[in-house]
């Protein structure tokens, strides 16, 4: 009997830190999935704050060429309003008239 004392002595003190080392595991899986769901959740955050702001982008661009486009018909209005008004303008001397005409085209052109 007394030489199974130490074998059950061993056996007891052996088990006791196993299930400690088995609690501890346990509790560091948990704290990792924790810490993994949290982490999905903040990504899943910034995956929807990215797509938010890919959309405002693209919101904001499709303005940006709208205004350029207008822009772009302002400015030819403008051209023609100009050209129109030249050409309806009644001068005294003909010639004068053409040649400040001839002046004004040179001009678009460069």
């Amino acid at each position: 009997m007394l030489d199974l004392f130490p074998t059950l002595f061993l056996v007891r003190f052996l088990k006791a830190p196993a299930s400690e080392l088995i609690v501890q595991a346990t509790e560091e899986k948990v704290r990792a999935e924790m810490k993994s769901e949290e982490q999905a959740k903040e990504l899943q955050v910034l995956q929807e704050e990215n797509d938010r702001l890919r959309n405002e982008i693209k919101v904001l661009q499709e303005y940006k060429e709208k205004a350029l486009w207008e822009l772009y018909s302002v400015r030819d209005e403008k051209k023609t309003y100009s050209k129109t008004t030249i050409l309806s303008a009644k001068s005294k001397n003909g010639e004068s008239n053409i040649s400040f005409l001839n002046s004004f085209s040179r001009k678009d052109n460069n």
